[in-house]
């Protein structure tokens, strides 16, 4: 093996490529967290909606999915699932989402993010090599695992940073092998600090992008978003009658964006202008002028 040694210049700069323009890519790890009860379910169904039909999600331009999109549902009973589903809008007869439902199967599921050499049983290795070839065969784009600690609670103590870093690498070892594009894990966040992921500080390094969610008293909703990719806060409302997440406020403009739009209206720079100018990715620059309405 080579150590693909490479200069600066041989580097790929291919822009990052958005599912959810600005806040989910279309490859990596995703950790969603927020605290029970605080509308998690619903959002992640409202998300696959937008990623199964191209529709938008959060007042965000979404890309449809070109394989599926499979939720391995470990919290609901099928009913609850289907009742929430049907409030979100989901489509019933869809052919884009595929649900594995898990509750009550821990340990199976546990079985299929374990290396195949520390599996002890023929079960226990048929299970994890099933998981790979149906999530192959369905051809699974984007992979929601809801949630975590239903796994983590038989793989390892989840205040442990080696025993959580493990059970991640071996998720998303799971999930390249089967082909998965993008990986979406939903956690709760601890019971005192309500912005991160409960247990271990490997929880917070493993991912690309972080989700956080969080419901006031009054309903409404704030969704912070960061990483490895420009942060953000989106303000939302649940409109039951029109089965939409409706954002609540308009972005606000900070001295970055106050520069991007004065080279824009002042200057009539083009965005690999203004990109070039500023040290940003293009890509940048035209996601925030969609944002302020500019472009």
């Amino acid at each position: 093996m080579t150590l693909g040694l490479k200069y600066l210049d041989q580097l790929d700069d291919t822009p990052l490529e958005y599912l959810v323009e600005g806040i989910l890519p279309r490859a990596g790890k995703v950790m969603f967290t927020a605290y029970a009860k605080s509308g998690k379910t619903t959002t992640t169904l409202h998300l696959i909606k937008s990623l199964t039909r191209g529709t938008p999600f959060l007042g965000r331009d979404t890309k449809q999915v070109e394989g599926t999109v499979v939720y391995m549902n470990l919290e609901l009973r099928e009913n609850n699932l289907l009742q929430y589903a049907k409030d979100a809008g989901l489509s019933l007869t869809g052919r884009r989402l595929l649900v594995s439902q898990m509750l009550g199967q821990a340990r199976r599921v546990a079985s299929m993010f374990i290396p195949l050499d520390e599996l002890r049983t023929a079960d226990q290795q048929d299970d994890h090599q099933d998981a790979i070839d149906d999530l192959r065969k369905a051809d699974c784009q984007v992979l929601i695992i809801d949630c975590l600690s239903s796994v983590t609670s038989v793989l390892g103590d989840t205040d442990s940073n080696d025993d959580m870093r493990r059970v991640l690498e071996q998720i998303d070892a799971t999930a390249q092998e089967a082909g998965v594009e993008l990986l979406i894990v939903v956690h709760h966040t601890g019971h005192e600090d309500k912005t991160r992921a409960r247990g271990a500080s490997a929880l917070i390094d493993w991912p690309d992008v972080t989700w956080n969610l969080m419901r006031a008293a009054s309903d409404d909703c704030t969704l912070t978003v960061g990483g490895r990719i420009e942060e953000a806060k989106i303000g939302f409302r649940l409109d039951k009658d029109k089965n939409l997440l409706v954002p609540t406020a308009k972005a606000q403009v900070d001295d970055l964006g106050s520069e991007i739009i004065r080279l824009r209206r002042v200057e009539k720079l083009t965005e690999r202008e203004i990109a070039n100018q500023l040290g940003k990715n293009q890509s940048t620059i035209h996601r925030r002028l969609q944002r302020y309405g500019e472009s």
